[in-house]
């Protein structure tokens, strides 16, 4: 494909909110050229409030209601937006990070036991209200939790196939700060063969990491699918991150950002040449649909200057054709020199527990404030703590 013929072909996009879903046609076939489509849909949830109460640092927390008014509600929500997803016969659909609304237990370190008993085990009880979703729509689906497996607990993605059976599951490996603290990370970059495209998992932190992006490119991800409740340390970051990973590797991305209130973020899906092509933008409750081709890449002229250099038009091929990987060990090394003066330098929970339990004590009390303020005042609550 040439390169005109990508910028203009790339996609198709449809968008709605939950309460009108879109009806599209079954063909999955571009009108221009007659290629094969992907549809892909981008779930772009909010996170329920629920009653004061409802909240693990209030001081009344009654855990009925967590279970009933936080985690219930989020994980029905998520599934009539999914339904939406398999009425526009879509082929795969991305869920954001965290579905069930309990990271906020992840701070709670010295209430270990709420976290474990709101974690789901794969399989599990979620694995199969998401897998007949799946299977009833023909469609894979992408869905990231807290993973409980024996005594360890992970941020983790599970991949869904058409028959709403386990294909595979990432394990989140960049844990930030407060994750660390209670998750295990993961230390693998599984890429997924599905009947439309290989496919790689990541999930929020672990896209601050080129390194992430890069080693599932490498091991032969035409897209990548991230599952997200943070977007970058800025907005215009955020986007700009999001548009340079997919450049960098010629491949595609889709992410699925919950929505938040003030929150910076979109949900979106990027091209090999780091368009975003299609944005859910700061909708909530959104499903974003859109028609894709993610095998395609930026494939130059023949005739154009680089391919008769090179002998390669195939832009994702060249460039990993040309790396140098034997001089790059500086990527592997532990002790870079950016550190060589802060060789005393470590993060407060690798310094000893008690360090640790002052940071969470003040933190709790601030939640605890948080906690009992009244909804008038809008603007000042947390939804996720």
């Amino acid at each position: 494909m040439k390169r005109r013929e990508f910028i203009g072909s790339a996609a198709t996009t449809f968008a709605a909110l939950s309460a009108s879903p879109l009806s599209i046609v079954n063909e999955k076939q571009n009108a221009v050229n007659n290629e094969p489509k992907t549809v892909v849909s981008v779930i772009q949830s909010e996170f329920t409030s629920g009653s004061p109460e409802s909240n693990p640092y209030h001081p009344n927390f009654d855990i009925n209601l967590f279970k009933k008014e936080i985690v219930q509600q989020n994980i029905d929500n998520v599934l009539k937006l999914l339904n939406i997803a398999g009425e526009r016969k879509s082929d795969i659909a991305l869920t954001t990070e965290d579905i069930k609304g309990i990271y906020s237990l992840i701070m709670d370190i010295e209430r270990p036991e709420l976290l474990k008993d709101f974690a789901e085990t794969i399989p599990g009880n979620l694995t199969e209200k998401f897998g007949a979703i799946a299977k009833k729509y023909n469609m894979y689906i992408i869905t990231s939790f807290i993973e409980k497996d024996n005594n360890n607990l992970y941020n983790s993605a599970v991949l869904l196939n058409r028959e709403g059976k386990i294909e595979g599951v990432y394990r989140k490996v960049q844990l930030p700060v407060p994750e660390s603290w209670v998750l295990t990370p993961g230390n693998d970059f599984p890429v997924f063969k599905t009947d439309f495209a290989n496919i790689g998992i990541a999930i929020c932190y672990d896209m601050i990491f080129p390194e992430i992006i890069r080693i599932l490119a490498l091991n032969g991800a035409d897209m990548i699918f991230i599952p997200t409740g943070g977007y970058g340390w800025t907005e215009d970051l955020g986007e700009s991150m999001l548009k340079v990973r997919a450049a960098d590797n010629m491949v595609w991305i889709a992410m699925a950002k919950s929505s938040t209130l003030f929150g910076a973020g979109r949900s979106a899906v990027v091209n090999p040449l780091g368009q975003i092509i299609a944005d859910a933008g700061y909708e909530q409750n959104y499903v974003l649909t859109t028609y894709i081709d993610p095998k395609s890449t930026w494939i130059q002229p023949e005739t154009s200057y680089g391919s008769v250099l090179t002998g390669v038009p195939n832009m994702r091929l060249r460039l990993n054709l040309e790396r140098r990987p034997e001089i790059y060990k500086t990527l592997i090394d532990k002790n870079p020199k950016v550190l060589a003066k802060d060789t005393n330098l470590k993060l407060i929970h690798q310094k000893n527990k008690e360090e640790l339990l002052k940071v969470v004590k003040k933190l709790k009390e601030q939640y605890k404030k948080e906690s009992q303020i009244k909804e008038d005042r809008i603007g000042f609550r947390r939804d996720i703590l």
